[in-house]
């Protein structure tokens, strides 16, 4: 019985070795930058040695609309470093592919906005729905920004239930005009 359970637990362990290294990300970008996935040209962008290509993948990424008018300002030397408003691309095309990378949906009223905090050697960096809206240092010993801020606990309102004297009963105006 032993046996039996050791092979399948080894069976269960090469399956999901095997399932993790089929699922590594490919992020190369073909030749015709317009037949590329999107966020492959904007990570593709921080390694590209070729300055023809560089050129045609930014050119790409903003008429596919996704870089602002400061992503524009980062990429040409006119801002120093990414900053709340520059969008995820920007951040992928200057810094490459983060350290580590947490997520979640945050439910609004119609729509399902992606949070996520980005790890970098140096910052987080936390984007919703594609743009950068807080920049943080990376200092050792400190925890990096939280995905979910947790309401504080909050006192019992200073009123005491059921302290004021009960109100009188109603009057009857029939009998009160009988008299």
């Amino acid at each position: 019985m032993n046996a039996y359970w050791i092979s399948a637990l080894l069976s269960m362990t090469l399956a999901c070795t095997t399932y993790a290294e089929e699922t590594k990300r490919d992020f190369s970008v073909p030749d015709n930058v317009q037949q590329a996935k999107t966020l492959n040209l904007c990570i593709d962008y921080y390694s590209q040695k070729d300055p023809q290509k560089k050129v045609a993948e930014r050119a790409e990424l903003t008429r596919r609309g996704m870089l602002s008018v400061k992503d524009h300002d980062m990429l040409d030397g006119k801002q120093a470093a990414i900053e709340n408003g520059n969008t995820r691309c920007a951040m992928y095309m200057t810094r490459g592919i983060p350290l580590d990378e947490k997520g979640k949906f945050i439910n609004h009223r119609w729509v399902r906005t992606p949070k996520i905090v980005h790890v970098y050697p140096d910052k987080y960096y936390v984007s919703q729905s594609g743009i950068i809206t807080q920049v943080y240092e990376r200092k050792p010993g400190q925890l990096p920004p939280e995905l979910e801020h947790k309401a504080p606990k909050v006192a019992p309102p200073p009123v005491l239930m059921h302290a004021n004297p009960p109100a009188p009963a109603p009057v009857d105006q029939n009998q009160h005009n009988k008299e």
